[in-house]
């Protein structure tokens, strides 16, 4: 109920302020796990991302933003979850497969941090790794204009572009096998940001 009503406020918001649009909506099932990878460059990211999709997202979050008890609790509330990224963080990902295992949505961004420069960073493996474990699919999502300085055709606006998904069902795959799965998944990502964000 939260989320829901949090997700129509933001959106209302994007869509006043930046002229949110919205593309391809019809690539995400309405039930069914499934696994959102986003690009990430701003905090304007995650709320985008969760106003662009009509599904309750559980977006992965740093561990950081859950110090402050009032965003915590706020943020746990919406479905989020902390994950540390200076190691290998086995009680996230267990929550992840939970959450894909009971059919919901799980929000990731592969490149594991904001990335200030204009080019993809490199991706982790975390997102092919949870995604060969659970087996469901990752829908590749573009996020445009959400940085202070960048316009989309001469004004600002943001944009999220929702990608067809794929698939690793190969739930014992080896390293070299996620790796490329996850270069797979930034590819995706960067297609979609190339064809959009003149458009």
């Amino acid at each position: 109920m939260l989320y829901a009503f949090a997700r129509k406020i933001i959106y209302l918001i994007y869509k006043m302020f930046y002229n949110l649009e919205v593309e391809g909506r019809e690539n995400i099932s309405n039930s069914g796990a499934v696994i959102i990878a986003s690009n990430h460059v701003s905090n304007l990211d995650p709320p985008a991302v969760g106003a662009a999709i009509k599904r309750n997202i559980y977006f992965m979050a740093k561990v950081d933003l859950f110090k402050n008890h009032i965003l915590g609790t706020l943020l746990r509330r919406l479905g989020a979850f902390p994950i540390r990224r200076d190691i290998a963080d086995r009680g996230a990902i267990r929550y992840s497969l939970e959450i894909l295992k009971s059919g919901n949505a799980l929000g990731i961004f592969p490149e594991g941090r904001r990335n200030q420069s204009d080019e993809l960073g490199t991706p982790q493996l975390g997102t092919a790794m949870i995604a060969a474990r659970s087996g469901a699919p990752v829908v590749p999502v573009a996020v445009m204009g959400t940085r202070t300085y960048e316009k989309l055709k001469g004004k600002r606006r943001i944009k999220v572009v929702i990608g067809k998904p794929i698939r690793l069902s190969e739930k014992r795959a080896n390293k070299e096998e996620l790796k490329q799965f996850s270069v797979e998944i930034m590819k995706e990502i960067s297609i979609l940001l190339e064809k959009n964000s003149k458009g």
